[in-house]
């Protein structure tokens, strides 16, 4: 089994990248083969630039940072996606990485919006790791809206770890919530890779 780690957060120890790195080495114990990007590490990199080369192609045409990490999406099983939220978005470099996403949309899926247009192969599973200093019934139209990217380019299962509650500084019971969180995080990892059948979210446009 195959996991894709894309890390959206800035913080190389912060709260986004500690839950994502005990989801990842639960996976990796599991023998999963688990293959992590920093985008905040990433320098060369581009938006979308709405060329449709990828349409004949099959894949972005630009050759820059995230040409890797967005191939990758058709080598793993796994996709997760981490982020923070940042003014009540997902981060903006992870922003920039899912617009490129539209290279993994086949041309035919603008006449009908069948996922079945989406390049990325059958049988994967996405998982957003959200975390946010806001309370939990904040923010859960950010999981909306990346399940139906990746429902666009052909992944229907997704799964969804909200944490709340979770700030740069010392909130009172964070310490406590984060380690929540590590636990949760450690347990859908657990759930993947032993290959339960998991309930996919479904996702409602």
């Amino acid at each position: 089994m195959n996991v894709l780690i894309i890390n959206g957060s800035p913080r190389k120890t912060g709260s986004t990248t500690t839950i994502t790195n005990a989801f990842g080495e639960v996976a990796a114990a599991h023998g999963a083969t688990v293959r992590t990007y920093n985008l905040n590490d990433m320098r060369d990199i581009r938006g979308c630039q709405s060329c449709t080369k990828c349409w004949t192609t099959g894949s972005c045409a630009l050759q820059d940072d995230f040409a890797l990490p967005l191939a990758d999406h058709n080598w793993a099983d796994i996709i997760v996606w981490a982020t923070p939220v940042y003014m009540d978005d997902m981060s903006g470099i992870l922003k920039l990485f899912t617009d490129r996403m539209f290279s993994n949309v086949k041309p035919e899926y603008y006449s009908d919006f069948i996922p079945i247009h989406g390049r990325l192969g059958p049988g994967k599973q996405f998982v957003l790791i959200q975390t946010q200093a806001a309370p939990a019934d904040m923010y859960e139209a950010l999981f909306k809206k990346c399940a139906t990217i990746m429902r666009d380019c052909g992944v229907e299962d997704s799964r969804w770890l909200h944490c709340a509650g979770l700030w740069v500084q010392d909130m009172e019971g964070q310490a406590e919530r984060l380690q929540s969180y590590k636990k949760q995080a450690r347990e859908l990892a657990r759930e993947v890779c032993k290959g339960k059948e998991l309930s996919p979210i479904a996702v409602t446009i």
